[in-house]
């Protein structure tokens, strides 16, 4: 019986690493791709749908985003779209599994595994660990930039690294965990290497026929300190105080990753084949943006004067406000929508009303200091900075062209270029 490992490499831009590989760094990656030929993809979008959320949709589900429509992280939970998963489960009778898949949703009958995203509302299928383990990094990643961890969530990260991290990488983490100080980005990596021993122990005790392992510290790291790379030739810089002197992140990361590439072909030299995919990549920006998100909702909008229902947490500046009705969502909207900075007339957040509910962003790119002042017609807070979380200085925009590697595919038969949405398709044919 074949066997597929599908590895999520959200956002990877390979062009750097190309650099690196140039200047004699990633050794692991140069033989990677000097024996496996590493193919484009492409997808067809403006800007505002390039987005990562609604990109591994369509690679999934073998549909671009005019087709599926699914906008908003977390969303896919909302629609009947049926996903490579279910495809090979229902169809082709395999045993599949899957390890944080980005807006990915559980609607398999009997899968070995599947822990969602920590954004996604779908159900967990795990033993009781997993179902606390998946919970546990939710929350952490969730109040990352709020500088809040549970101790129940500290605890079941603890007992979940103690069952699922390997010997071979216990100096990895080491390394990783003693510089968390000074290197903030670390721990995206902690939590990626502890997905990826994950992923290879549930490979070899449960024998899937295909799984999918989705890793995001890459695409975090180039969002956020992309100008402190080596093979950044722009003229953009991160301060000190953001990022050491001597420093860098995106090396950091892409070692990480080919360290566990390395480690899944080497479990894949037993049987079975390997995959990858970027789903887009990230170029720098051109200015310095600031993010920022709201670190206590009830507070900042009783200040406002709209009520709510319930407040849901979304990647970075993202969040969704579920209300009692139509109408008073419709209120809330005029509210948010035409809260300004008071100095400079910018817009504070963007909404996507759903009817009900509100998809809120912060996104006054600015920074904001002490004092700071917003408005609408009905209130004013006169000291913004106090409700709010520094998250990041933006450092990587996202491009539609992805990168996809097959270690089926070694020579001219593979495909220069094909659109994102075929990634299904391959996976699909690998079965055939």
């Amino acid at each position: 019986m074949k066997r597929l490992l599908f590895i999520e490499l959200n956002e990877v831009n390979f062009s750097y690493v190309e650099k690196y590989i140039a200047l004699g760094k990633l050794e692991g990656f140069k033989k990677i791709l000097s024996k496996y030929r590493l193919s484009k993809t492409s997808v067809e979008v403006d800007y505002s749908a390039c987005e990562p959320w609604i990109q591994w949709v369509s690679a999934r589900t073998g549909k671009a985003f005019e087709e599926h429509r699914v906008f908003r992280l977390g969303d896919i939970v909302n629609t009947s779209e049926v996903q490579v998963w279910e495809k090979l489960e229902r169809d082709r009778g395999l045993r599949v599994g899957a390890i944080s898949p980005i807006n990915g949703r559980n609607s398999l009958r009997n899968p070995l595994y599947f822990i969602p995203d920590p954004w996604t509302k779908t159900k967990v299928s795990g033993g009781f660990l997993d179902r606390k383990l998946s919970a546990s990094i939710a929350q952490i990643v969730n109040d990352n930039a709020h500088h809040r961890v549970e101790l129940r969530s500290l605890f079941f990260l603890f007992v979940g690294f103690l069952k699922y991290s390997r010997f071979i990488n216990y100096i990895e983490y080491f390394k990783i965990l003693s510089c968390l100080r000074s290197k903030k980005w670390n721990k995206a990596m902690f939590l990626d290497l502890l997905l990826a021993d994950m992923h290879i122990c549930k490979v070899k005790k449960l024998r899937p026929d295909f799984s999918t392992l989705f890793l995001n510290s890459a695409a975090h790291i180039q969002h956020h300190y992309l100008f402190s790379s080596e093979v950044y030739e722009g003229k953009n810089y991160n301060p000190e105080w953001y990022v050491p002197r001597g420093k860098d992140p995106l090396l950091d990361v892409y070692k990480l990753y080919e360290r566990i590439i390395c480690q899944t072909l080497r479990e894949l030299e037993k049987g079975g084949d390997l995959m990858l995919a970027t789903g887009l990549h990230q170029d720098p920006c051109c200015e310095n943006i600031f993010y920022y998100r709201l670190k206590d909702y009830e507070s900042f909008f009783e200040e406002v004067k709209v009520d709510f229902l319930r407040i849901e947490a979304r990647m970075s500046r993202d969040f969704l406000m579920v209300f009692k009705d139509s109408a008073r969502a419709l209120d809330a909207e005029r509210a948010i929508s035409s809260l300004v900075a008071s100095a400079s007339g910018d817009q504070v957040f963007s909404v996507d009303n759903r009817g009900d509910s509100l998809f809120v962003t912060l996104v006054y790119g600015k920074e904001i200091v002490e004092n700071f002042k917003i408005h609408n017609d009905e209130s004013t807070v006169y000291n913004f900075e106090k409700y709010c979380s520094f998250v990041a200085i933006k450092n990587g925009i996202h491009n539609s062209e992805g990168y996809f590697l097959d270690t089926t595919c070694q020579g001219g038969d593979c495909s220069d270029s094909f659109p994102l949405e075929h990634v299904s398709e391959k996976i699909l044919n690998y079965f055939s």
